[in-house]
């Protein structure tokens, strides 16, 4: 009988989840077609709204969420990301913490996760 691989070894796909799913429909080639000379501030914005539904909790940094939230996509900066959340805010979905010289950005407490949905929707197309 062959070893068995310990459980931490194993590897395991994700099943599709409404993160996952989301973040493919918001940068399918279809929309991508659509969206051809836009700046990455659309995908930027459709990221963080799908992640947010997924993880309402969530909060960080615009650099930490340029490093985690993307992805590993190089094709958003920061500076993307920094205006997708002045959007967000604007769009009262998010709020902004400053402590110290760090702001910490996390989905409002009363965000409509319809308008959230929308707004991912929107930017994606």
């Amino acid at each position: 009988m062959g070893a068995r691989i310990p459980r931490a070894n194993r590897r395991s796909a994700c099943p599709p989840c409404e993160f996952h799913v989301g973040i493919a429909l918001a940068l399918s080639g279809q929309h991508q077609r659509r969206a051809v000379g836009k700046s990455g501030t659309n995908k930027a914005t459709a990221i963080l709204a799908v992640y947010w539904r997924r993880h309402p909790a969530a909060c960080d940094t615009p650099e930490g969420m340029q490093r985690w939230w993307m992805g590993g996509r190089t094709d958003v900066s920061l500076a993307e990301v920094e205006q997708a959340l002045r959007e967000l805010i604007e769009n009262e979905l998010v709020e902004c913490r400053t402590t110290g010289e760090r702001s910490i950005y996390r989905l409002r407490a009363n965000a409509d996760a319809a308008a959230l949905l929308r707004l991912a929707e929107r930017a994606a197309s």
